[in-house]
């Protein structure tokens, strides 16, 4: 006879897919919470740099009497031609460091295509 201290304590194949199982059910159960969480968090994300678009948009239209113009584009007599409403409106979210950048890039070249100004900025996180 064996006596119970010659006996293995050791997990059977049968007990470890089990929980492994269980475990694979639980990360079934999980990810797709996980995934809603991560959507409304870009949701609200987007929605948050669209009213800081807005409330920019009317700081500049206090400052200036008027919404930004969409694309300025007189040639001849504009500093900054070719610049878009967004850009024109980078002092007023805050990106002040663009907005220097967005400046020298036009001192250097007054054809945003071959300099770019002030880059790319995605302003809802899903676009």
């Amino acid at each position: 006879m064996t006596s119970s201290s010659d006996r293995r304590s050791a997990f059977t194949l049968i007990e470890i897919l089990v929980v492994i199982g269980i475990i694979a059910l639980l990360v079934g159960l999980l990810l797709p919470a996980i995934q809603r969480i991560r959507a409304s968090a870009l949701s609200m994300q987007c929605s948050n740099n669209l009213k800081q678009l807005g409330l920019a948009a009317h700081n500049f239209h206090d400052d200036r009497g008027q919404f930004p113009i969409g694309v300025r584009n007189r040639a001849g007599t504009d500093p900054l031609y070719l610049q878009t409403w967004l850009v024109q409106l980078l002092p007023y979210l805050e990106q002040d460091a663009l907005w220097q950048g967005n400046l020298a890039a036009y001192r250097k070249s007054r054809s945003p295509f071959k300099n770019p100004p002030a880059g790319r900025r995605r302003w809802c996180a899903h676009l």
